[in-house]
């Protein structure tokens, strides 16, 4: 929403007293892939088998 710093004030006054903190920022390429593909751009915690997978293919 481009507008998102018109929609803060709202929000606090929705939730009174229940905000502690709140920013507004312009969404990172990684925020805009998630939102488009439903995933990260790579796993943090990738998969062992796959790791293996590449390992024989350097030693090829």
């Amino acid at each position: 929403q481009e507008a998102g710093h018109r929609f803060v004030p709202d929000v606090v006054e929705a939730f009174p007293g229940e905000i502690q903190a709140i920013s507004v920022s312009k969404p990172a390429l990684e925020d805009v892939f998630i939102h488009r593909t439903g995933h990260k751009f790579w796993s943090e915690n990738p998969d062992p088998d796959s790791q293996s997978i590449d390992k024989k293919k350097k030693r090829r």
